[in-house]
């Protein structure tokens, strides 16, 4: 997906004026709304593939269709830092006690006449019987009016129909980069692991995205990973440990993830000899 465009015609640009505090969450007796992160691509993979039917019905064929957790991640990746340019504003839809993703706003620039951005939201499949959708459509249109500066945002599907909103859009929807290649990030796993397995998967400015594969490696015992960058883990098969300086030790399992703000200084002491260890790590400020 290209990235939003320095020319829109009726939105102002920069998008937002830099000494307005973008509002941090949004909450009700039953969701909240936060910044979506990277931290988020589990349960967001979730809400998203168990949702099919109702977001094609939204926008139709295609995302997200054979949408792999691998692409999920770099998605809410270029979500987060288009959120911290300030450029455009996606925010997860979550349960109280954090335990789902409900849903998702996203908050865009716009071409349309008469508008000044463009916002739309979806509710997860499983929660639409209930008026999830409705509900959080109510209360995202009063904190646009009571906390954002727009004098006129859209909201396709309410405001304006879908097509009408897609139609001066220099990008498709859904708003998520359009999947380029699937890969298996559990095939492909070498037969001989003398040293850890480190391959790039994805590299830009904003992230860096690694599969890393171990098999009974770990950290030298002296000295600590000291990185300048934030790190997000996530383990999918196999088992292994971290160690930190404050004398913390965490385990890892299958669908467990972590996130190790820069400077944290850690390492990992112990994978499991008997199986591959497979990661995923992505490396963003």
């Amino acid at each position: 997906m290209s990235q939003p465009s320095a020319s829109y015609g009726q939105s102002s640009h920069p998008f937002v004026d830099p000494e307005f505090e973008i509002p941090g969450t949004l909450e009700t007796d039953r969701f909240r709304l936060r910044m979506l992160t990277v931290n988020d691509v589990v349960k967001d993979f979730e809400a998203v593939t168990t949702s099919k039917e109702h977001l094609h019905d939204i926008w139709g064929p295609g995302w997200p269709e054979d949408l792999t957790l691998e692409q999920n991640l770099i998605d809410l990746g270029w979500h987060q830092k288009e959120f911290q340019r300030r450029r455009s504003f996606a925010y997860t839809v979550v349960a109280l006690d954090e335990s789902r993703v409900l849903g998702c706003v996203y908050i865009y620039p716009t071409r349309k006449t008469g508008y000044d951005a463009e916002v739309y939201l979806w509710a997860r499949q499983s929660e639409l019987a209930s008026g999830m959708e409705t509900e959080l459509t109510k209360a995202v249109k009063t904190w646009l009016k009571a906390k954002w500066p727009f004098k006129n945002p859209a909201l396709p599907g309410t405001d304006i129909s879908i097509e009408e909103g897609h139609a001066d859009r220099d990008r498709k929807l859904p708003l998520r980069p359009t999947m380029t290649q699937m890969k298996n990030l559990l095939k492909n796993i070498p037969d001989h692991l003398p040293e850890e397995h480190c391959e790039t998967l994805v590299e830009t400015d904003a992230i860096h995205i690694e599969r890393i594969i171990s098999k009974g490696h770990s950290a030298p015992q002296e000295g600590w990973y000291d990185q300048d960058q934030n790190e997000w883990v996530l383990v999918l098969k196999g088992a292994a440990r971290l160690a930190f300086e404050d004398g913390s030790e965490v385990s890892m399992g299958p669908g467990d993830s972590l996130e190790i703000l820069a400077h944290v200084k850690h390492k990992v002491v112990w994978t499991d000899p008997e199986e591959e260890t497979v990661w995923v790590a992505a490396h963003y400020q």
